[in-house]
């Protein structure tokens, strides 16, 4: 065998074992008329809206909303985020399916016809830029910003503003990663905002004889994060977020 030939043998060798050894390019199937969402149990009847997992034994879990999909993987589904391999939603423009970690989830007092969640998924800033100027728009999410928004919560808060002097702080325990909610009681008569110190995305504005309920990702640990009325400047709580110390111990709720 002269060079050439074997030179050509080694090439379909290595061409053959890559093949076989690559990886397979994950893809979304389509939607069919019988599909039935894996959260609500629904049929899915409006497929531009819909959204799907594909798991890491072959499965293809399919939602008729974003937001069922990502109910389905938290709060008690929480096991199950390990075993994604990769999340799709519906473009509400061109009708196609994006990836979900790359997409922007747009919410408002638009009407759309699933569910009664009124959110509508878009490939990019530009794109959510132009719906919202045509739509009442509350907020523009990116990916990990509507996973907190709207998945189950895993630890929750509850604090009642009503203007006494507290003895000591309510202390709350949760763990890193966790969604926590956050409800508020004002029982004064005029405004109050809470924040939370060390996370100061939290910030929480809570109109007079009022309740609010936010929440929030839990992503940074520590036992040193004071809950604060802004009005009276007492410590009204504290949160305790257990966890890894290093960054290299933290774990995301899932890799891509």
């Amino acid at each position: 065998m002269n060079n050439c030939s074997a030179m050509l043998v080694i090439v379909i060798v290595f061409a053959i074992f890559s093949v076989r050894c690559a990886k397979p390019h994950l893809q979304p199937v389509p939607v069919e008329s019988d599909d039935i969402c894996d959260n609500c149990q629904m049929t899915i009847l409006d497929p531009e809206f819909a959204a799907e997992a594909l798991m890491d034994n072959g499965e293809v879990k399919k939602f008729d909303t974003p937001i069922c999909m990502v109910q389905k993987f938290s709060g008690s589904g929480k096991g199950m985020k390990p075993h994604i391999k990769k999340l799709f939603v519906t473009d509400f423009n061109s009708r196609c399916w994006i990836s979900a970690d790359s997409a922007f989830y747009i919410s408002g007092n638009f009407r759309t016809p699933v569910m009664g969640y009124n959110v509508v998924v878009v490939s990019d800033s530009h794109l959510a830029r132009l719906f919202c100027s045509d739509h009442k728009c509350d907020r523009v999410m990116q990916f990990r910003q509507f996973w907190t928004q709207y998945a189950e919560p895993d630890a929750y808060i509850s604090l009642i503003i009503d203007g006494s002097s507290l003895k000591s702080p309510e202390t709350f325990t949760c763990n890193l990663g966790d969604i926590v909610q956050v409800r508020v009681k004002n029982e004064k008569k005029y405004h109050d905002v809470i924040f939370l110190k060390g996370y100061e995305q939290v910030r929480i504005r809570v109109p007079g004889s009022g309740t609010v309920v936010d929440r929030f990702l839990a992503d940074r640990p520590g036992d040193f994060f004071d809950i604060v009325d802004s009005i009276s400047a007492e410590k009204i709580g504290r949160l305790v977020v257990r966890g890894a110390h290093l960054k290299e111990e933290e774990k995301e709720y899932y890799e891509w």
